[in-house]
């Protein structure tokens, strides 16, 4: 290591000393013809070497992830609630009870069927473990997406399967990094579908087109699977709709727009309607069962976005990409959009140079340009809807996919050598910060763990005296479904989250037909009414859920009396709070 430094610094073995700074520069300089070259490697080698190693990394950072998965469940982390409003949900159906009339919550019946395997695991983290496969898979899947890519043209040759390999161990980073990701939230459903999706769709490009019955079995797949996708986040129906148009456009321009092209459109919207089939058929089982599915996945839900403006901060575009890119982080690297900022350089610089006629456009223009348009349109969603941190999850499959074309666009003579260097120096510094984060620091911190949440210890607590119940005897944990899921007992009321139950005063939705099919309260007396109702004997009240003082005013209008049991539990200061109805 000496030798090398005085190679590097031979003004040293002329005996003279100057001072250190000229030399650490003088290193410098010769360490970056060695990173750029090792980064040129990874995006463009194809050796057997470079391959295997990608792998190795990819399952050492899977492992790092699981460790960490594994070490926030030890320490009964906390996670989404909304969780526990889905493994409800799940259970109510293993019991026959269909969402919209049996309960309600503000999703589609899909996500009834989605955690049913969550449920069975019978804990959040087996929960967590169920999600984490499902990360895992679409990673897997992804990486075949990619190679397809490639065989189409649409990447170009330049990249290699390593660099593949580390933009699906990408994927898989982001889906359990980003906020709601450790929670197994539906968002990881739905990018499993959409790489499903483009998995499905691509493999109908490369059948043999002498087998037209293959090309439309593969579309009709694709059009379900991104029915499924959309059916578990809606917002993506806004993404894929801008895709397609622009899709649409440019095929037009081209004078590319034909018989095969209405084919795959007719092809694609018949596959999502057949493949959105088995959630609806069980409401033909029900009488009204359609009339309530319109009532509670479209009617109420549309009042809801009209009225429900104090339980909602919108954002304007610029309050959006802040909140979006510089207020979270990225496996502790924050701001998260630093290390995207080259991404989006990268795309003008390659753009700029696209002939305005899309008939003179490569191939590889296809992948930034529906890529961008995907993400625009999840802006677009954001902006006329809401924004909650865990959204960002949707934008990783579009975010990965620009990172696999990265090759590609630094192929461009184009491309200045600024931005070659700048791509090399955030990839190495971001990179090693995680393989740091995900390696060592998660093993340091599973061989140290933290003690229980003291909000672990309460829940628990609480579920041990209520399983403990004489028979007859019924709780109710309003706006926490939790308690619920666990002892499986139902709750007497339809809207399971507490965003149905636990209204303030200024946020009550108006009386309609909508709120009454759905047993959602319109005023502070609906809303005792509906908290007190027998048979509940027990009230589990949690402060951070909503003020006790909303159940206080109602007890003062009852015609029951209610004795406070918070010191018998022993919860008392723990923010829950315990009341028996007196008989």
């Amino acid at each position: 290591m000496a030798t090398g430094l005085w190679m590097m610094c031979p003004w040293m073995e002329q005996g003279v000393i100057p001072s250190f700074l000229p030399c650490r520069l003088s290193v410098m300089r010769s360490l970056i013809p060695s990173l750029r070259s090792i980064a040129k490697t990874l995006r463009t080698s194809d050796s057997p070497p470079a391959a295997r190693w990608a792998w190795l990394l990819g399952i050492v950072l899977a492992v790092g992830l699981l460790l960490q998965l594994i070490r926030i469940s030890l320490s009964h982390g906390p996670y989404d609630h909304d969780i526990d409003s889905f493994l409800y949900m799940a259970w109510r159906l293993l019991e026959g009870n269909l969402l919209f009339i049996d309960h309600y919550d503000s999703k589609l019946p899909i996500v009834q069927y989605l955690y049913i395997p969550s449920f069975l695991s019978g804990s959040i983290f087996g929960h967590r473990l169920v999600t984490f496969a499902v990360a895992t898979a679409t990673a897997l899947l992804f990486y075949r997406c990619l190679l397809s890519l490639k065989r189409l043209g649409l990447l170009s040759k330049q990249t290699s399967r390593t660099w593949m390999v580390l933009c699906s161990t990408l994927l898989l980073c982001f889906g359990q990094t980003h906020p709601g990701g450790l929670s197994g939230h539906l968002h990881l459903f739905a990018n499993g579908f959409l790489v499903l999706a483009l998995r499905l769709l691509l493999k109908s490009l490369m059948a043999n087109p002498e087998q037209p019955q293959r090309v439309v079995i593969w579309q009709l797949l694709g059009g379900g699977s991104l029915a499924w996708a959309i059916q578990t986040r809606p917002n993506l129906l806004v993404s894929v709709g801008f895709c397609g148009l622009i899709w649409l456009i440019a095929r037009g321009l081209q004078r590319r727009l034909g018989w095969r092209e209405s084919g795959a459109v007719c092809s694609l919207a018949i596959g999502a309607v057949l493949l959105s089939l088995p959630f609806i058929l069980p409401y033909l089982l029900h009488p009204d069962g359609l009339n309530l599915l319109k009532i509670g996945g479209w009617d109420l839900l549309h009042q809801w976005n009209s009225e429900g403006h104090g339980v909602r901060s919108r954002l304007g575009l610029l309050g959006l990409l802040k909140a979006m890119y510089w207020d979270q982080a990225f496996v502790d690297f924050n701001p998260y959009g630093l290390p995207l900022l080259p991404i989006p350089i990268l795309l003008l610089f390659n753009l700029r140079g696209v002939s305005i006629h899309p008939r003179g456009w490569v191939a590889t223009t296809w992948i930034p340009l529906l890529s961008s348009s995907f993400i625009t349109g999840l802006w677009f969603s954001f902006l006329k809807t809401h924004f909650w941190p865990h959204y960002l999850l949707l934008e990783t499959v579009p975010i990965t996919l620009l990172f696999a074309w990265i090759p590609t666009g630094l192929a461009q003579n184009r491309v200045p050598q600024v931005l070659r260097i700048g791509f090399t120096w955030i990839g190495i510094i971001v990179g090693s910060f995680i393989i740091l984060n995900l390696t060592v620091v998660e093993t340091i911190r599973l061989l140290f763990p933290s003690e229980r949440s003291a909000i672990a210890k309460t829940q628990e607590l609480l579920v041990q005296r209520l399983r403990s119940l004489p028979p007859g005897q019924h709780f109710f944990a309003p706006g926490d479904p939790s308690f619920h899921w666990k002892l499986q007992e139902s709750m007497p009321v339809k809207g399971i989250h507490r965003a149905w139950i636990l209204f303030k005063s200024t946020t009550f939705l108006n009386p309609s037909t909508a709120t009454r099919r759905m047993g959602i309260a319109t005023s502070p007396t609906e809303r005792c009414d509906q908290l007190l109702a027998k048979p509940t004997d027990i009230i589990i009240w949690v402060e951070s859920k909503a003020p006790l003082n909303i159940l206080q005013s109602c007890f003062a209008t009852s015609e029951d009396d209610w004795q406070d049991l918070t010191e018998e539990y022993g919860v008392k200061g723990s923010g829950y709070h315990v009341f028996r109805r007196r008989s």
